[in-house]
């Protein structure tokens, strides 16, 4: 099913574009586009939507029951089936979670500055550890 596929990068980029717009602050991540970022987000959705919107088209005109593509029954029936689970008891029983993105963003911050603190202190450390000799060592290395 191609378009869930495509649904999930939608949601996706969709959530990345509005937490943009809003002015919150991303994870960090190894690849960024800074400014460029919500430019690019925007034309991957322009170029994806019609994709989506083209993926519950029959393979061919004129479709027969045998030849038509279901994706869009199979889709549907999926999200009406979630909405009204959700509308008639799920929404009693969800508890959303208590931390939020601001928060996670704030630990990974502090958990990427005290790695590094460790590993500066550690590459200092090792280059301690190289130059001065546990006298005890070379006590029993002579022993032996």
């Amino acid at each position: 099913m191609n378009s869930a596929l495509i649904s999930s990068y939608t949601i996706t980029i969709s959530c990345i574009l509005f937490h943009r717009v809003k002015g919150n602050k991303l994870l960090q991540a190894r690849f960024s586009l800074g400014k460029w970022g919500g430019l690019f987000n925007v034309l991957a959705l322009v170029y994806i939507l019609p994709i989506f919107i083209f993926s519950f088209f029959p393979a061919a005109p004129n479709p027969v029951p045998s030849t038509m593509n279901w994706a869009i029954v199979l889709v549907g029936g999926i999200i009406i089936f979630a909405t009204v689970y959700y509308w008639l008891g799920g929404r009693r029983t969800y508890t959303p979670p208590e931390e939020t993105l601001d928060d996670y963003v704030g630990q990974s911050e502090a958990t990427m500055k005290l790695d590094k603190e460790m590993s500066s202190g550690v590459a200092e450390g090792k280059a301690a550890n190289q130059t001065v000799t546990d006298p005890s060592v070379d006590e029993a290395e002579k022993r032996d």
